[in-house]
């Protein structure tokens, strides 16, 4: 279960938010790759703590990673 991103139709149709916002997930990676740091991110939306900012992201690398592993498998596995 997802501590700090969820998905629900209700909430922005569905798109991968910071959970107990409307902040897309894909919204922080955007800034991220302007060159935005957590602290400039943080002054953008001052109601999410930083902490929360960093743990968004360490969830979505490790389910990104997870995607990859379940696909890599899933690629032998039909073989």
């Amino acid at each position: 279960m997802s501590r700090y991103i969820t998905s629900d139709p209700k909430i922005m149709s569905g798109v991968p938010v910071i959970v107990g916002t409307r902040i897309p997930v894909s919204r922080i990676v955007f800034l991220l790759s302007e060159g935005h740091t957590l602290d400039s991110i943080h002054k953008l939306y001052p109601h999410v703590d930083k902490s929360a900012l960093k743990e968004t992201i360490d969830e979505l690398i490790t389910n990104i990673d997870s995607k990859q592993y379940e696909a890599y498998n899933m690629k032998f596995t039909l073989n």
